[in-house]
């Protein structure tokens, strides 16, 4: 079983839950991990592979801890060996500080297995030994950073030394792997471009590779975490991004969200690559729903409110963006506690109001925005770059994250 980019601790559009203390989308992702943990007991899958970023920061809370051990815990308790990739969101900023799941490795707990640098584990399942070949965030950033500093390197040079220096290091693995046993190639690292949130969840260093540098006939499958859509990247070998388990905004609200289960062939022969299968599995229960009308359609304005009152059924139990277009006059007329009263079975609903009839201004910001949409356009509005206002909304996310704590 192959899954990844968890990120356990995202409060997007939650609310506390009194009854549990957790923040209801908390629920959501760890109700989503639940679904894998329990299809893997009751599939009995020899291996389960994790390709980093278990939480949402480099700093998790204790209640946070506690509930991703319950859930490992659960799938070592029933003999199936746990394979844990550090990932980016995994990482301390200060070196010499542990990352998020050294623990594991510090308590040596069996079936257990920590990646934390670049290296080949052999694990030991039910039938038999798999070979994990790691390639964990650090590793990548490091060989990055390091480049980037060689005065030598010039800088249109760097992402091919990059991508070099990296296949050359797998392949290297690759071919110390014995051809008898089962292998795997377990990286979390930036392939192609098709990201979905991620982009927006972490920002570092903007470098993405080309896909062939992981490609290398000697695995029998390569299970890459990073990325948080569902991608196939190549049947030969099979190499699968699984993606995230949940939805984290709008911008992921269309795609499909779970795990991947792999068929591993036991021995290997000439046709080994055409035995590995893998199936995707759907965990996403939350959905996202985005609703837009403009006023101009209505000859009054309030009339919108019974539009969006025929539709509250498909919308209780979703996250709601509801999107109204009009002229400042009309879209003033727009009764806010009655637009709360129908949307109020929702697990969550945020209005934005596009104004038809003048430029944007500071009084575009509204008081139902999120605090970080609500940064992003003021900055917007000073004509920021948009890369500065992407650090920004970084840092904004660890001190609103201190304050929480």
């Amino acid at each position: 079983m192959h899954f990844a980019d968890l990120h356990l601790g995202i409060e997007n559009y939650g609310k506390l839950n009194p009854k549990t203390g957790l923040n209801t989308r908390v629920e959501d992702f760890l109700a989503a991990f639940d679904l894998l943990v329990e299809k893997g007991i009751s599939e009995k899958v020899d291996l389960v592979i994790f390709a980093g970023d278990a939480f949402r920061d480099r700093n998790p809370n204790q209640t946070l801890q506690r509930e991703f051990a319950k859930r490992i815990s659960k799938i070592v308790q029933n003999k199936i060996p746990v394979v844990l990739l550090v990932g980016n969101h995994d990482l301390p900023r200060v070196k010499n500080r542990a990352n998020t799941l050294e623990i594991y490795k510090v308590l040596n707990i069996p079936d257990i297995t920590v990646i934390d640098s670049a290296e080949t584990v052999k694990v030991k399942t039910r039938k038999g030994i798999v070979q994990v070949v790691g390639i964990p965030w650090d590793y990548f950033s490091n060989l990055f950073l390091a480049l980037k500093a060689d005065p030598k390197n010039k800088p249109d040079k760097i992402q091919a030394l990059l991508e070099e220096q990296i296949k050359a290091k797998i392949d290297n693995f690759a071919k110390k792997l014995n051809p008898k046993i089962p292998s795997i190639l377990l990286a979390h690292l930036p392939l192609g471009h098709n990201f979905g949130s991620e982009q927006e969840l972490e920002m570092e260093l903007n470098v993405f590779l080309k896909k062939e540098v992981v490609l290398n006939n000697h695995f029998d499958y390569v299970g890459l975490g990073h990325m948080h859509r569902f991608q196939k990247l190549s049947e030969n070998p099979l190499t699968i991004y699984s993606g995230s388990l949940e939805r984290v905004d709008f911008g992921e609200k269309d795609e499909e969200k779970g795990f991947v289960l792999i068929n591993l062939p036991q021995k290997k022969d000439k046709k080994v690559h055409s035995q590995t299968v893998a199936e995707f599995y759907k965990t996403a229960q939350r959905r996202f729903v985005e609703i837009e009308y403009s006023l101009d359609t209505f000859k009054d304005p309030t009339l919108v409110l019974d539009r969006i009152s025929d539709e509250k059924i498909k919308l209780n139990g979703a996250i709601v963006r509801v999107i109204i277009k009009g002229s400042k006059s009309n879209l003033n007329q727009i009764d806010h506690h009655r637009l709360s009263d129908i949307l109020k079975d929702t697990a969550h609903y945020q209005l934005k109001r596009i104004f038809t009839d003048q430029t944007k201004t500071r009084s575009d910001l509204t008081v139902e925005m999120l605090p970080l949409d609500t940064l992003e356009k003021y900055l917007k509005l000073t004509k920021m770059p948009q890369n500065k206002i992407d650090i920004l909304k970084k840092e904004a996310q660890v001190i609103m994250k201190e304050l929480e704590e």
